[in-house]
């Protein structure tokens, strides 16, 4: 009774997930949640903590909707026929402007070849952003509100469009006035001064923002989700000055009033107001305080600053292509001069030195257009800002175009001449958002995939900039934000989806472990300790050499079998050119042959799946072992070849299922699947009828400690999980049971079938 779980009982996070998971069978405590655990750790203070709160009615979810199995047939013909010019302006945005090359320099000199060709990635991508708002509302019109069957004909146009506008090039606006302009013409609704951090609002008519709104970067406006078998739209409205934090999620018919807050990382359920000037904060946000008055904005914005940033908008899709443009030119004109197909043999070659000057462009980028960045306070329409701007754009293609090279010893050094200060043996996976003079990262830490790392917080006229650290052996899981200034201590774990505690003083106790948003500290953690300090920490030389080697490849591999690819179909683009009529050959065979391309792309990433990682079963692996270093090589290449080529259109239609359970999945019949987030596809299990909303994670496995654990993930039939929500391995999702968006299902946890779940660790969400 008096037994501590954690203190005397030699209790850990897995530990309590599993004695949750049981004590939810029990009737009267369906509702029983982590959190409670961690907060009564004894049997009587559970008691006492369940006995004194109102009872818990449990939210079921609703009853699921089916449409009849030939409309649904009907809409996965459609979708297929769409698929093809979805694919062609994907890969004309960039294939353009070599295409035209090919087209002119057998017509006029090779450097008057080369402007014109250049010209094409300024034209072409602000052609297919007003090509999306055409087709915007030529298929929809206006978006409504309303709950539409999933499968049918509503939910083919709401998904035509929403891939249309995916592959457009509005991330180059996100953070300018401009993109306020692209939202209006889609239809939103957006006020004088409001910044728009984020580069996809999906279905624009139903998002309202006043007046010197701020929608920061990496957040999720939630007008659409898929449930229960049906598409569900909604408004979202935030008013003047009203603020949303970065990586944090407003629901479908959610209201932030005037000079309302929504914190970093916190999430406002479906149907929730938040009433003007006050502070919400967590998953789900809860009312954390009153918001001060903010200071009055009536000045227009600075016209050089609005036309600093427009040209820069326009310039970014020539830099993104400079350190790659020459190989592939020499591989074009290679091509020319020979015959057969042997000049593909220097692709690696092209492929080292493009990541290379990659590497050399970021670097030089920001220290000659930026400078060394100080602590402070700056004008949003300032030549900083738009210096600032500029530098983070090049900083994020770089992380999009040289993905492969995170989280291997290679962006160590990288990082160093950025200007981060980086500890020995620390390990950085894919962060985002960095301000690289201002971040600090200790000896032996490690930074896990897609973590905000001491981003900008954007204010009223305002970019905040400080410094932000972390100690020594420290831990920032999957997806954890570190807002600007954060102070990190010692051997602190900071868990998947969460940050660091209100009060700053408390992460910087040595060895403390915090989980969730609003973080919790958890009282023990669970600790490998069947890998001695040389697998983990101080590896031999002969590890170092073989990592590095394998890294080598996993680094320069998928832009290697891009320029295979790529040169071979502009081998047959240049031979339809040579045709009488060739121009209008291509632009017919065009769609056939990129969408070519990328199933090339596709099929590669399988078969190098199976040849070097084979059937994925559940184990526990240092991280200084070729286990690591092969699946990390297999999960590199899928995100860069197969997801950035072949995945992203498909996302929505039932044919990403079919690559999924290609690469190993076991997934059912009938699923809604918006996510390319698995890795250990094998591990992966879901049934029927189920619903993977944008962005959700199925997490195969965590480094803790150094140590890679894998384990399975089961998601019953008709279950849902939400934006943004990540499902850990070993976690089991019942049938019919909803995750609500920005939530968590913790290692080991089970959601029992037909309950409701939100936040960050998830808890029952209580009906009314």
């Amino acid at each position: 009774m008096l037994d501590d779980l954690f203190e005397d009982l030699g209790g850990h996070s897995l530990k309590a997930a599993r004695l949750v998971s049981a004590a939810r069978k029990v009737p009267g405590l369906e509702g029983l949640s982590l959190e409670d655990v961690y907060a009564a750790p004894t049997i009587r203070a559970l008691a006492a903590r369940i006995s004194g709160t109102a009872p818990v009615v449990v939210e079921h979810a609703g009853t699921f909707v089916r449409i009849a199995d030939w409309k649904r047939r009907l809409c996965v013909v459609a979708q297929t026929a769409a698929l093809l010019p979805i694919y062609a302006l994907a890969g004309l945005q960039w294939f353009s402007p070599y295409i035209a090359y090919t087209h002119f320099a057998g017509r006029m000199d090779r450097i008057s070849a080369l402007v014109l060709s250049a010209l094409f990635f300024t034209i072409v991508p602000i052609a297919s952003m007003m090509v999306s708002i055409v087709a915007k509302w030529v298929i929809v019109g206006r978006f409504k509100a309303g709950d539409y069957p999933l499968w049918g004909s509503y939910y083919f146009r709401w998904w035509l469009v929403r891939r249309i506008i995916g592959v457009t090039a509005t991330p180059y606006l996100a953070g300018t006035p401009m993109i306020r302009g692209y939202y209006r013409m889609l239809g939103a609704k957006i006020g004088k001064r409001a910044y728009i951090g984020t580069g996809v609002i999906d279905t624009a008519d139903l998002f309202t923002a006043g007046d010197d709104a701020i929608v920061s970067d990496q957040a999720v406006i939630a007008t659409s989700s898929v449930e229960r078998g049906m598409l569900r739209l909604g408004t979202v409205t935030l008013g003047a000055g009203a603020f949303v934090g970065s990586q944090a999620v407003v629901g479908r018919n959610a209201v932030l009033g005037d000079d309302a807050m929504l914190d970093d990382m916190s999430a406002v359920p479906a149907e929730t107001i938040v009433p003007p000037r006050q502070r919400w904060t967590g998953s789900p946000a809860t009312f954390a305080g009153d918001v001060p008055p903010r200071p009055a904005r009536t000045r227009r914005e600075a016209p050089a600053a609005t036309f600093g940033l427009l040209v820069g908008a326009l310039l970014l899709p020539i830099i993104a292509i400079l350190p790659i443009a020459p190989g592939l030119i020499a591989l074009m004109e290679l091509d020319w001069a020979t015959t057969g197909y042997a000049y593909v043999l220097v692709s690696p070659l092209l492929a080292t030195t493009y990541i290379v000057m990659m590497c050399v462009l970021t670097v030089a980028a920001k220290r000659l257009i930026l400078g060394k960045v100080a602590p402070g306070s700056y004008a949003l329409d300032s030549g900083f800002y738009v210096r600032f701007w500029m530098v983070k754009q090049i900083n994020d293609l770089a992380l999009r175009l040289l993905h492969p090279i995170f989280a291997t010893l290679y962006v160590i050094p990288w990082y160093r001449a950025l200007g981060v200060k980086v500890g020995r043996r620390a390990e950085i996976s894919t962060a985002s958002a960095i301000v690289p003079d201002l971040v600090e990262i200790g000896p032996e830490s490690f930074i896990a995939d897609s973590v905000i790392f001491g981003a900008a917080r954007i204010g009223h006229g305002t970019i905040e900039l400080a410094h932000t650290r972390i100690g020594r052996r420290s831990f920032i899981g999957n997806s954890a934000l570190l807002p600007s200034g954060a102070q990190i201590g010692d051997e602190v774990l900071i868990g998947v989806l969460s940050k660091p505690p209100e009060t700053p003083g408390d992460a910087m106790e040595s060895g403390s472990t915090w989980f969730g948003s609003p973080a919790i500290k958890l009282p023990v953690r669970q600790v490998a300790t069947m890998f001695d300090e040389g697998a983990r920490f101080n590896p031999s030389r002969g590890l170092i050499a073989t990592r590095l080697t394998i890294e080598a490849v996993r680094t320069t591999l998928s832009l290697t079998v891009f320029l295979v690819f790529f040169s071979l179909l502009f081998s047959v683009v240049g031979d339809l050119d040579d045709l009488e009529r060739g121009g209008v050959i291509i632009g017919l065979a065009f769609p056939f042959l990129y969408l070519g391309f990328c199933l090339a792309c596709g099929g590669f990433v399988l078969a190098l799946k199976w040849i070097v990682a084979g059937r994925y079963r559940a184990t526990t692996a240092p991280l200084w072992s070729t286990f690591v270093w092969r699946t990390e090589l297999v999960t590199a290449t899928y995100e860069n070849l197969a997801v950035a080529n072949l995945l992203e259109p498909l996302r929505g239609t039932p044919w990403i299922t079919v690559y999924l359970r290609l690469m190993g999945a076991k997934i059912g019949k009938r699923c809604y699947i918006d996510t390319t987030d698995l890795t250990e596809h094998d591990l992966v299990t879901i049934g029927d009828d189920v619903a993977l909303n944008d962005f959700a994670g199925l997490q195969t496995h965590l480094f803790e400690d150094r140590v890679m654990k894998v384990g399975a993930i089961r998601i019953g039939d008709r279950a849902t999980i939400g934006s943004l929500a990540i499902v850990l391995y070993d976690a089991e999702i019942g049938n019919d049971a909803q995750l609500g968006d920005l939530s968590v299902v913790m290692k080991g946890e089970t959601l029992p079938d037909g309950t409701n779940w939100e936040g960050s660790p998830a808890r029952i969400a209580i009906g009314a």
